[in-house]
């Protein structure tokens, strides 16, 4: 299960968990240890905006986003978002270690 921070359109906010299969909740969990979370916003048209953010030089930073129907687009929104995440974190890690001084 992945928790998402859900907000509705009146402002309440709950924890939603979306179970995906095991590849991508593994994923998941390796952003949230990083510090990352996922986000998932209710809009008043019924559409769902998903968001994944971490903490990088001590700022919250959106990493990306993804819009999708709330309907059987939704899982492999989800999907898709766990997916990039994960990849823009290895890019924000990588580059870092190119940032290092030079012996």
């Amino acid at each position: 299960m992945i928790p998402f921070l859900r907000t509705y359109p009146d402002g309440r906010r709950s924890v939603a968990q979306i179970e995906r299969g095991a590849e991508v909740e593994l994923l998941a969990r390796r952003f949230a240890k990083l510090g990352g979370r996922y986000q998932l916003a209710v809009m008043a048209d019924g559409a769902v905006k998903l968001a994944a953010s971490i903490i990088w030089r001590g700022s919250e930073t959106v990493v990306e986003d993804v819009e999708t129907a709330n309907s059987t687009e939704l899982p492999q929104a989800v999907d898709r978002l766990v997916r990039l995440s994960d990849l823009h974190v290895a890019e924000m890690w990588l580059a870092d270690a190119t940032d290092l001084p030079r012996a």
